[in-house]
């Protein structure tokens, strides 16, 4: 069994142009953005925790099907009101 990391540092472009998707788990990958895409707009469960974000990626405002989303990272500033406008565009969070 290998115990070594790997970040992939961005998401995929392959897994950009995805649909249909409805769970995303993409924890401890040394993001700090995310790409807008189809594969945003179907998830229901979206887990991002661990990663290098500092504010909410714009491109969230896109996956309006969202049920659940884990965002927990260290660096993550307390939500802005820019960020809590983001979130009241996710009518199922």
């Amino acid at each position: 069994m290998c115990s070594d990391s790997f970040e992939l540092g961005s998401v995929p472009a392959s897994l950009v142009q995805c649909r249909h998707l409805e769970e995303l788990m993409l924890q401890s990958q040394g993001l700090t953005d995310l790409p807008r895409g189809p594969y945003l707009t179907g998830l229901r469960e979206l887990s991002l925790h661990a990663n290098r974000f500092t504010s909410l990626p714009l491109a969230l405002s896109t996956a309006t099907a969202l049920q659940e989303l884990d965002i927990n990272c260290d660096g993550l500033a307390p939500l802005s009101d820019d960020d809590l406008d983001l979130l009241s565009c996710l009518p199922h969070l």
